[in-house]
């Protein structure tokens, strides 16, 4: 079996959309609040977390800072000078762009409010008044949940089955058919496919997150292709005529998808 080295800059995968889901991305928040030195607070502990941030303090500013900042989150307070709400903002939001996270932030904690609130599917509630690590901690859930619910709507709207790797000059094509399994050895994943491995510098997650559905993480070593998967019991399963140990913890998650 031919083998095949390939750097870590040179793995390309062309999927229908591409995103960039670390910290480096500076994700945006925008604040919501018609005081200034709360809003200037949440600034601050925004900035400190890592995050792009700036406020509105009105609903007129809010619609004009969402147009051209646009957040991947939103801190809202509920009542504001006006006739406008930050529920009525929270409202239009939701209809313009469903899946951003909304934590309200508000001195009401009673019945009305929150009920009011909930109508917009917050993320979120805090009571005023509000701390650093508070915020951190609602900001922090509400961007991962709202992270792992854009990872799988980008593959699941991608109908690619294949990705492409380069050797010497050329970008070589391996359909997610041709590949059988994913050995992990060190730093590099070995890629065995129908005729040769490419050894590649990647983790494990890092290569899951690039591939179909049709492939499980069935060890902290190894990924397969269940569509390969001859036989199995408890502790391994065949792949080509390779046996693959299965660890404890993979077990069910790869059960449940060979049923």
């Amino acid at each position: 079996m031919l083998q095949i080295v390939i750097p870590t800059h040179s793995i390309l995968i062309f999927m229908l959309f591409s995103f960039n889901f670390d910290r480096a991305m500076q994700l945006k928040i925008g604040i919501l609040d018609d005081e200034i030195i709360i809003c200037e607070t949440l600034k601050r502990y925004i900035l400190q977390m890592g995050y792009v941030c700036d406020y509105a303090i009105s609903f007129q500013e809010a619609v004009a800072l969402n147009d051209s900042l646009q957040p991947d989150l939103f801190l809202l307070d509920i009542n504001l000078n006006g006739t406008k709400t930050g529920i009525d903002f929270g409202h239009q939001l939701r209809a313009n762009s469903p899946s951003v996270p909304i934590i309200f932030i508000s001195s009401y904690s009673d019945a009305e409010s929150i009920s009011a609130a909930s109508a917009v599917q917050p993320d979120a509630y805090l009571i005023k008044p509000i701390n650093e690590n508070s915020i951190r901690a609602a900001v922090e859930i509400a961007l991962s949940n709202y992270l792992s619910k854009r990872k799988m709507e980008v593959k699941k709207s991608s109908n690619k089955d294949f990705l492409f790797v380069k050797q010497d000059s050329f970008f070589v094509k391996i359909q997610f058919k041709d590949l059988f399994f994913i050995k992990s050895d060190g730093v590099y994943l070995e890629l065995y496919t129908t005729d040769k491995k490419y050894l590649v510098r990647e983790t494990i997650n890092g290569m899951l997150e690039q591939l179909g559905e049709q492939f499980i993480q069935v060890h902290r070593s190894y990924v397969v292709n269940i569509e390969h998967v001859h036989q199995f019991n408890s502790e391994e399963l065949k792949v080509q005529n390779q046996l693959l140990p299965i660890g404890k913890n993979y077990k069910e998650l790869l059960f449940q998808h060979l049923k």
